[in-house]
């Protein structure tokens, strides 16, 4: 028997329902035994003409392939450290923080809308995970591995830029945005080291941090525009019109 659960049902009736746009999936977090997610990402992909549906955590890779069925695109959304264990490294020092279940999830998510062809777009976290599953590296501890006098976790409004930086000409972030440099806010403090093989940098912070990389079907940045977005501002915008029109293919 076809296994289908109460919240594929919501989807089926409410891609049914309505023609306002794709179906795009948004992976959550787990915090406490509750599914987390800032409602930004779900604001951001309203906002840009698409129909967020939340993904809960789960290592079910049978439930994880029956919900990438309903879906016309999904975002990889930011959270907690990935393990290092992923890209063969031992945890570094305490400020490595991960969830288990969630990076189990996450994976299963990612290898089934990759097999299913959808775009695919990740942020912060979502990028690191992206890197790491194409065989890239990261840097566990920016503050401790590196130099650097830009503040890459921010305290000030999560709306607010904190840093700027550089996009590369011909990328598909610099098409987008139309600009060579731009500020963008920072919450992380981990960051892309070694860049997995067939990805391409779209943008670095002045430090040499990597912001944002692209590969087929793949659009990656380490900044939060759906935050942005969700505040009102169209700066950022045209990413996720962009990812929603690319989703409605």
């Amino acid at each position: 028997m076809k296994r289908i659960t109460i919240f594929a049902l919501i989807v089926l009736l409410v891609a049914a329902c309505t023609e306002s746009g794709p179906v795009i999936g948004i992976s959550s977090g787990l915090s406490e035994g509750r599914l987390s997610l800032r409602d930004e990402y779900s604001n951001a992909i309203s906002r840009a003409g698409g129909i967020p549906v939340i993904i809960p955590v789960t290592t079910d890779s049978i439930l994880i392939d029956e919900y990438v069925k309903l879906l016309d695109g999904l975002i990889l959304s930011g959270g907690e450290d990935i393990q290092p264990a992923y890209y063969g490294e031992e945890v570094l020092n305490e400020t490595v923080q991960s969830i288990a279940i969630r990076d189990t999830s996450d994976i299963l998510l990612l290898d089934a809308a990759l097999r299913a062809q959808l775009p695919l777009m990740a942020i912060c976290r979502g990028e690191q995970l992206v890197n790491v599953y194409f065989g890239g590296s990261l840097f566990q501890d920016l503050p401790s591995q590196t130099e650097s006098d830009i503040l890459h976790s921010q305290t000030m409004s999560r709306s607010s830029a904190q840093h700027i930086i550089y996009l590369e000409k011909g990328s598909r972030l610099h098409e987008l945005l139309g600009v060579d440099s731009i500020g963008v806010n920072s919450f992380h403090h981990q960051a892309v080291k070694s860049l997995a093989e067939g990805m391409k940098v779209s943008a670095r912070a002045a430090d040499g941090t990597i912001e944002g990389f692209e590969g087929k079907g793949t659009f990656c940045v380490q900044f939060h525009p759906e935050a942005f977005v969700s505040a009102g501002d169209d700066t950022f915008l045209p990413i996720f019109t962009d990812f929603v029109k690319q989703a409605s293919r």
